[in-house]
């Protein structure tokens, strides 16, 4: 893996600077349309289940309480 990802980076390396930002900009364009999809889903879950904040809090505190043992200053 490591190796292939050398050969990008060299493949990269030699091109122009237009070549990368076109490159840059597909990518960018990829990940803001997956954020906005993953975004949209979040959505819908909250309109079909609402949570609370303090439910959601209670929730936090119980798996780092079980992650990291007790949290101080809570109870």
């Amino acid at each position: 893996m490591a190796s292939n990802v050398q050969k990008v980076m060299e493949l990269i390396e030699t091109l122009t600077p237009d070549e990368k930002k076109l490159i840059y900009k597909k990518m960018n364009d990829e990940i803001n349309g997956k954020l906005l999809d993953f975004l949209e889903t979040i959505n819908e879950r909250a309109e079909r289940k609402p949570i609370s904040m303090d439910d959601i809090i209670k929730e936090v505190e119980e798996v780092r309480s079980t992650n990291y043992g007790e949290i101080l200053g809570c109870s």
